[in-house]
């Protein structure tokens, strides 16, 4: 586990260190293989880590850029693809993977959800109300929290497009492209989004998007609601506590409102 955080990273490692523990150690306890699970209460030694490149997290659009990514994604035409020269992939299931790229995209920007409870959601657990809004309903055993809750997207045309989701006949909300009866695996999903993402950042001129994917969406919700939305739901309706929400969900993407707020301050004094 330390040449992996050597190699790869601290966070990493302690992934590792997680999936050993719960998966493999806990198990052959159970089994009796070993009398006690050696992981609990493990020391590594991360202080030779391989530092990352960057990290993600805590970054947000500008008001101005999530208006156009919204935009642009909107417009979008799925079927802007490719034929594919050689492979199993036949056209029809590209247009399908990209309609969802864009779709997964559109959710996570006015929903703020994270990628699992989106991707991984069946769709019984959603529906569309009296309004139209389209709502996700998750159970608390499909949180990181362990907390329930139901979340709403806040655009009334991604409410729209998701909504016809819904009368796909597959028991899922994005399933695979090659196969309605399963859920998309997540490893293929996720490098097909990244081709998106990379798509917005040369479109839109967006560097963000270079690395960030769509968890910065979190942040970017969480910090456009701050002046309009208590903190108590936007707590609730993101998912996390509020020491988190404030440390690692809220950015600031311009200084006008800082400024404006402040001027009162100094003004008087440097007349």
């Amino acid at each position: 586990m330390e040449e992996i955080a050597r190699l790869h990273g601290a966070v990493n490692a302690k992934h590792a260190k997680i999936v050993a523990k719960k998966y493999l150690a806990a198990e052959l306890r159970v089994d009796e293989s070993i009398e006690f699970n050696p992981l609990t209460d493990l020391y590594m030694d991360l202080s030779k880590a391989e530092e990352p490149t960057y990290a993600r997290g805590g970054q947000a659009l500008t008001r101005d850029e999530y208006t156009r990514v919204l935009r642009y994604l909107l417009d979008a035409d799925p079927q802007d693809v490719e034929r594919p020269r050689r492979g199993r992939w036949t056209r029809e299931q590209r247009v399908i993977e990209r309609t969802a790229c864009l779709d997964i995209i559109l959710a996570q920007a006015t929903m703020g959800l994270r990628i699992s409870e989106l991707c991984m959601r069946p769709v019984a657990d959603c529906h569309v109300d009296g309004d139209g809004t389209f709502i996700v309903v998750l159970e608390a055993k499909d949180t990181k929290t362990r907390t329930g809750r139901q979340v709403a997207a806040l655009a009334p045309e991604v409410s729209h497009r998701l909504a016809n989701r819904l009368d796909t006949g597959s028991p899922w909300l994005f399933p695979s492209p090659s196969d309605p009866a399963k859920v998309w695996d997540p490893r293929n999903r996720d490098r097909k989004l990244a081709a998106v993402y990379q798509e917005l950042a040369t479109e839109l001129d967006i560097e963000m998007f270079q690395h960030e994917r769509g968890h910065s969406c979190r942040t970017t919700n969480n910090t456009l609601l701050y002046d309009l939305l208590p903190e108590a739901p936007r707590i609730r309706l993101f998912g996390h506590s509020k020491a988190v929400n404030r440390q690692k969900y809220t950015a600031i993407t311009t200084t006008d409102a800082i400024v404006a707020a402040a001027s009162p301050l100094f003004d008087p004094a440097l007349r």
